[in-house]
C-alpha cells in the first residue's frame, strides 16, 4: 500500500509543499486487490468550477472530521464502530475519548457505508483534479458525457468491486 507521509519539520508540523513534493507522495488515488484509498486533496487556486472559491485545506478548517468504522453492512451481523476515539494510544490512555460499537442494525450500518462512500467521492474528485493539474493534463471543465461509457470503470475496472459488493454482497 502507498505511504502517504507528509512533509514535517523538526516539530512535527506540517510544512508546505512544493509540488514536486507533494508528487513524490502519490498516488492520489489508490485502487488495488479490494482496497480504495484517496489522498485528501482541495480544489485550489484555478481549479474551482464555476463561481466557487478556491477551497481550504489546512488544518483547523477541516469540514469532515468522521471516526467510522462500518463492517458488511449488508450483512444480519453488521457493525458500526463510532465516536470521538481516534483508536490510539492518547486516546485510550490520555484522552477523555468515547466510543460507540452498534451490532445488527442494517438500516443504520448502511446509511453510514453510504455516508463514508460520499466522503470518499468527495475526496476522489479532488484528489483526481490535484493529479490533473500536476501532469499537465486538462481539468474537469464541467462537460458530462451523454453515453453510460463512464460507468464502466465502475461496473468491470478498479471501482467495480465497490458496485459488485453492494450488488451482491459477494
Amino acid at each position: 500500500m502507498p505511504g502517504y507521509q507528509a512533509k514535517t519539520d523538526e516539530d512535527g508540523d506540517e510544512g508546505d509543499e512544493t509540488p514536486e513534493e507533494a508528487a513524490a507522495r502519490k498516488p492520489y488515488v489508490y485502487d488495488e486487490r479490494h482496497t480504495h484509498i484517496v489522498r485528501a486533496s482541495n480544489l485550489g487556486a484555478g481549479t474551482a468550477l464555476g463561481d466557487f472559491e478556491a477551497e481550504i485545506l489546512k488544518l483547523g478548517t477541516a469540514i469532515v472530521h468522521d471516526k467510522i468504522v462500518v463492517i458488511d453492512p449488508l450483512s444480519d451481523n453488521c457493525t458500526i464502530v463510532t465516536g470521538s476515539h481516534n483508536l490510539g494510544y492518547k486516546a485510550s490512555y490520555e484522552n477523555d475519548e468515547n466510543m460507540l460499537v452498534i451490532q445488527g442494525d442494517k438500516r443504520l450500518a448502511q446509511a453510514y457505508a453510504v455516508h463514508i462512500l460520499d466522503v470518499y467521492d468527495h475526496y476522489r474528485y479532488r484528489a483526481w483534479q490535484a493529479k490533473n493539474k500536476l501532469e499537465g493534463k486538462p481539468r474537469f471543465s464541467g462537460h458530462i458525457d451523454l453515453n453510460d461509457h463512464w460507468l464502466d470503470h465502475y461496473v468491470n475496472g478498479p471501482k467495480g468491486d465497490i458496485t459488485q459488493y453492494f450488488l451482491t454482497g459477494w
